[in-house]
């Protein structure tokens, strides 16, 4: 399943406020959530867009991120926009070469 945490695409190119659902599902299912970095893609894929148009993006995939003990879906969400960004970072980064 891929969900997209922040509820919708950048209309400017900046992440905006990460939602809980992500974590509330993987920590009532007991799985890993694997954090994903893209950069580019509202380019290539405009919010209000049903077609993509010609570009590039680069993706970044990181490690599973399992909750951990005491973890809430705030606490948790927090983990896993912290590592969204730094592999998002990756990815623009990895773009530009």
């Amino acid at each position: 399943m891929v969900i997209f945490p922040e509820g919708t695409r950048s209309r400017d190119g900046v992440l905006g406020r990460f939602h809980r659902g992500a974590a509330l599902l993987a920590l009532r299912a007991g799985v890993p959530v694997v954090p994903v970095g893209i950069s580019g893609l509202r380019e290539v894929l405009p919010a209000g867009a049903t077609l993509p148009h010609p570009g590039h993006c680069a993706v970044c995939v990181g490690e599973p991120l399992a909750a951990t003990r005491g973890d809430t879906a705030e606490t948790f969400t927090a983990r896993i926009e912290s590592r969204v960004r730094t592999l998002r970072d990756a990815a623009a980064t990895a773009l530009e070469a």
